[in-house]
């Protein structure tokens, strides 16, 4: 039983690393501009990483260049006896529904926001 909740476990937190960044976008400031200006117009120095978790991003600023990649995940293919909950703004965990204090021994997968 402890192997399947590791091997759940591993899983996600690989789905995590490849799926967290489900869609990604870049945007370009002006001739000479260095810094940046994140999506709700908040302002991004030169080499500074701005994350959101209201809007789900994290974005870097590099010369002007601002690069944005959504954080989190959506758990798909639960097994029936287990349920996804809100785990942060951002992310998602699987649970079972008789007891949502126990991680679901199941194996599942997810997709990036």
């Amino acid at each position: 039983m402890l192997s399947i909740v590791f091997m759940n476990t591993v899983f996600v937190m690989l789905s995590l690393v490849s799926q967290a960044d489900g869609s990604c976008f870049a945007s370009q400031a002006g001739p000479g501009i260095n810094d940046c200006t994140a999506p709700n117009g908040a302002h991004v120095g030169n080499g500074k990483n701005y994350e959101s978790y209201d809007e789900c991003i994290s974005c870097d600023c590099d010369n002007g260049y601002l690069n944005c990649c959504q954080m989190g995940m959506t758990l798909s293919g639960l097994h029936p006896d287990c349920k996804a909950v809100a785990d942060g703004p951002c992310f998602e965990k699987a649970v079972l529904k008789n007891n949502e204090n126990k991680p679901c021994p199941y194996r599942y997968g997810g997709t990036g926001r």
